[in-house]
Order: structure tokens, then sequence, then C-alpha cells
């Protein structure tokens, strides 16, 4: 049975804090010269209740920060990824893990 359309809202007791990093990613995504596009933040985001508390202290500045460390750890991950094509990198809370299959 498709469950798709019978979706009840769960209140979830997230700490806004938590959500600000996917929060900067969707800002970051919905600019013309964004460092990174993610439309999955940015969609998650149109649809989060939480999101005026995400827009607390230096945004810009906080969000230029992200984008540009998001940037770099994608760009490593990318050169990781090219020397080892048959690893994997494994997110782990919030840290990257490089595992080699040799």
């Amino acid at each position: 049975m498709d469950n798709r359309n019978n979706r009840q809202s769960i209140p979830l007791d997230v700490p806004s804090k938590l959500l600000k990093p996917l929060w900067f990613r969707s800002r970051e995504s919905l600019l013309d010269d964004g460092i990174i596009y993610d439309p999955i933040a940015a969609h998650a985001c149109r649809r989060c209740q939480l999101a005026p508390d995400c827009l607390t202290g230096n945004v810009d500045q906080s969000q230029l920060l992200h984008a540009t460390l998001t940037q770099l750890c994608d760009l490593q991950v990318k050169r990781f990824l090219e020397t080892n094509p048959d690893s994997w990198v494994i997110n782990v809370a919030r840290a990257l893990i490089p595992v080699s299959t040799v």
C-alpha cells in the first residue's frame, strides 16, 4: 500500500542550531552566483517551520563560511575518489572517513 498521501506530521524536538548548516546550504543554493548548489536542502528549508530560528546572528557571514568550507571539503573528497576510485567516503557525525579498498 502506498502511504505517501497518508503522511502525518510528527513533531520533532530538534534544536534550530542543528539545522543551521542545512539552512546555510539552502540559502547559498538559491543565489544566482552561489558557491554550492543543493536543491534538496533548499526544498527542505522551504518547508521547515524552524526557518525563522535559523536567521539569528551574522547570517551572511556564517553562510559564506559554511559554503566555503563545504566547497573545500567537496573538492578534497573529489580528489580522494579520483585517486582511489574503488573507495568509499562515509559521513559519520559531521566527519568524513575515507575508506580505501586497497
